[in-house]
């Protein structure tokens, strides 16, 4: 398995965009070890291991449904009948341990897969988290961004709408509406805390 670089979205100085640099953390130095525990863990499976392809998806998928009981029956079949065991290219002792394989890792293909749903679980609970909280610090740029006075905080909310995906609002006849600067001594902007409805 490849090793990861991880992509961090720094500021540039002196203005409001972003660039996107390659930024090596911490993180990344503890996921290829993982990654080189999993090619470990791989190299020491019994058999080498297969990756689908065309050529052969279509007979292992119309072969698999048939009852693991079946498969045990005939091999049992072939073991204990002469006139069986002389049916070419099928070798009794080569078809049992086939089997025995297959039913031991049973239990492993079941705890990578727990594993897998897991970790894939985890770092999607921690990317919402942070979701969450850039959502609201954006209702607030937005809201303080109104200020002539806060053209830098503007400049971050149209960032962070552009990331977003999102376009500003239109008027009647199609062209961007400008946000409209709040008259003196309206009421306060929301603090960090302060929950933001983002539309």
């Amino acid at each position: 398995m490849s090793t990861n670089n991880a992509v961090e979205t720094t500021p540039v100085p002196d203005s409001g965009e972003t660039s996107s640099v390659p930024v090596r953390t911490k993180y990344n130095d503890e996921a290829d070890v993982f990654l080189a525990t999993l090619d470990q863990l791989m190299s020491n499976f019994p058999v080498k291991l297969r990756i689908r392809h065309r050529s052969t998806a279509r007979f292992v998928d119309g072969h698999r449904g048939i009852p693991f009981a079946a498969l045990t029956a005939g091999v049992a079949a072939l073991e204990q009948s002469e006139d069986l065991r002389g049916i070419k290219h099928f070798a009794s002792d080569v078809a049992r341990d086939k089997l025995q394989l297959v039913e031991a890792f049973r239990g492993v293909v079941s705890g990578l897969l727990d594993l897998a749903s897991s970790v894939k679980f985890t770092l999607n609970s921690l990317q919402a988290e942070v979701a969450s909280e850039v959502l609201q610090v954006y209702g607030v740029a937005k809201t303080l961004g109104r200020d002539p006075d806060n053209a830098a905080i503007q400049a971050h909310a149209d960032n962070i709408r552009q990331a977003l995906g999102r376009k500003g609002r239109k008027g009647k006849k199609g062209e961007e509406k400008q946000p409209e600067t709040p008259p003196s001594g309206g009421a306060p902007a929301p603090s960090a805390n302060t929950p933001v409805t983002v539309k």
